[in-house]
């Protein structure tokens, strides 16, 4: 098993929990942006858990998600390292691999979706299935901004709904074989 993040101290929590789940003897972790640092290693996975920032700067930074300007973000829209993921993870999945990557609508989820479509086809045919769709409420840190959040929603950074009283964003989980 390999464990990687952009962050070393994420990449140390990780290494504590593998200890912790007395894993290490089957354990890697590495510090790496996406796959930069499997280049070098000629490796190809049966399984990739992408996990990586899928928010607009702009939002992330008022979440309590991101309380460090240390922690990367998905950049303008949120999609910036989803989408380059996507991308890549060809190389590095085995024949018959599968991909499980989240979608969230507080980024510019219809790009996401586009270039994962582009990948593995479109949802539900070939090897393309959403296998978790969940709304959530809005942390009190976002209703507090709520201007932020609506225009971001103009740029078709983000979207939401209103539900009642309360705003809620969108969670989707997709598996995508090759």
């Amino acid at each position: 098993m390999w464990a990687s993040d952009i962050m070393e101290k994420a990449c140390a929590y990780t290494w504590f929990n593998i200890i912790m789940n007395n894993v290490a003897d089957r354990a890697q972790v590495m510090r790496s942006d996406l796959f930069e640092s499997f280049r070098k290693l000629n490796t190809k996975f049966d399984l990739i858990i992408d996990d990586v920032s899928g928010m607009s700067d702009r939002v992330s930074r008022i979440s309590s998600w991101y309380k460090s300007k240390k922690i990367p973000t998905g950049d303008e829209d949120g999609t910036e390292p989803t989408v380059r993921m996507l991308g890549e993870v060809e190389i590095y999945l085995k024949p018959g691999g599968v991909l499980y990557f989240p979608v969230l609508s507080l980024a510019n989820h219809n790009r996401i979706i586009e270039k994962a479509e582009q990948v593995f086809g479109r949802i539900g045919e070939n090897g393309l299935v959403e296998i978790i769709n969940k709304w959530f409420p809005f942390p009190n840190k976002f209703i507090e901004n709520m201007e932020i959040l609506e225009q971001e929603k103009e740029k078709g950074n983000v979207s939401y709904k209103k539900k009642g009283l309360r705003y809620l964003w969108n969670l989707r989980i997709f598996r995508a074989c090759i």
